[in-house]
């Protein structure tokens, strides 16, 4: 780690991220080399590859092991693939401002992330862009998309998502929502392609501290979201995990449901996007339902939303393309 006062400990680290290799790579600012590796061995690869910015920011490394940094104070983005060799004389990277798919140039970002379809979301001073082509990056002309959301006042016409926020953080949870942290409204809840506006945090309807969230981060088991704000630290229990790859320990809980139980019955184990189905004793459909991720919930009504009657109810799992599938039950006492 170089330091950018000579002779004294001051090392600017501005990201890090590990690769399918466990090869940690780390960003630095003020050095000569931008991008440092430290090897799953030990060893390092101090300086390979130097950018071109005076500042540099985080990193990510998608799937297709592509290194995405953020510039900031308006240098965009840089994109490196190294072909998972490290050795930088097969390198491919480019330097680039963000160009939607209107034609319009968005130097400033803040954050990004890789969402689990391989598409990448780009938080800038002007809402979230999307590169939906992301292995296509260094083709030579590559937009990024802007989600429209329609103003339903008759004119036809629509604006772009969050035009007006600087967004700071994003993740993404497992049913491949966005969460989106902004600079002074809170974080938002989007739908997994972000044409709908789930939720807005803000400090007057939730425990959040502060409406300027610094960052974002999810526990993928518990499906916990966990907010970085100005003035503190705060979590909300999330509905959705990571999914697994196949139906192996699938069950709900709480399992009997008790008379004074007034929450949601949760289903968990499941594979992502799983299309659920619940029963009576005697196969009359009473709710169906797709999961968010690796779970799904059901508030115990049937769908004239009355409580269900005393009984075992059987839970009916299915993959989203058919493939699979897994039955449990739940006991309900009324």
């Amino acid at each position: 780690m170089k330091t950018i006062i000579p002779g004294a400990p001051y090392s600017r680290i501005c990201g890090l991220a590990m690769d399918k290799s466990r090869n940690i790579w780390i960003t630095q600012t003020g050095v000569p080399g931008s991008i440092k590796v430290l090897k799953s061995d030990s060893t390092w690869i101090t300086n390979p590859v130097t950018i071109d910015a005076p500042t540099i920011g985080d990193i990510i490394i998608t799937k297709s092991g592509f290194k995405w940094v953020i510039l900031p104070r308006g240098f965009g983005l840089f994109i490196l693939d190294d072909k998972n060799t490290l050795d930088p004389n097969d390198d491919s990277y480019k330097t680039m401002l963000v160009k939607d798919n209107d034609g319009n140039v968005i130097s400033n970002i803040y954050s990004i992330a890789e969402d689990l379809d391989g598409n990448i979301w780009v938080g800038t001073d002007q809402g979230p862009a999307i590169y939906y082509n992301a292995n296509k990056i260094f083709d030579e002309d590559p937009r990024a998309f802007r989600v429209i959301i329609p103003r339903n006042d008759g004119t036809g016409l629509g604006d772009y998502l969050l035009k007006s926020e600087i967004i700071t953080s994003i993740a993404v949870d497992g049913a491949n929502r966005k969460w989106l942290g902004t600079f002074s409204s809170g974080a938002y809840l989007l739908s997994p392609d972000g044409s709908k506006k789930l939720a807005n945090y803000n400090e007057d309807n939730s425990p959040l501290y502060s409406n300027s969230v610094v960052s974002l981060a999810i526990d993928d088991k518990t499906g916990e979201v966990w907010f970085g704000t100005a003035k503190g630290v705060v979590s909300v229990r999330g509905d959705a995990i990571s999914g697994v790859e196949e139906f192996k320990n699938v069950y709900t809980f709480p399992n009997p449901v008790r008379s004074n139980f007034t929450g949601n019955v949760t289903i968990t184990g499941l594979m992502r996007d799983s299309r659920i189905k619940i029963t009576d004793v005697s196969g009359n459909l009473v709710y169906e339902t797709v999961s968010d991720g690796g779970q799904a919930t059901w508030n115990l009504k049937t769908y004239n939303g009355q409580r269900v009657s005393t009984g075992v109810y059987i839970v009916f799992c299915a993959s989203s393309d058919g493939t699979a599938s897994f039955v449990t039950k739940m006991l309900v006492i009324k």
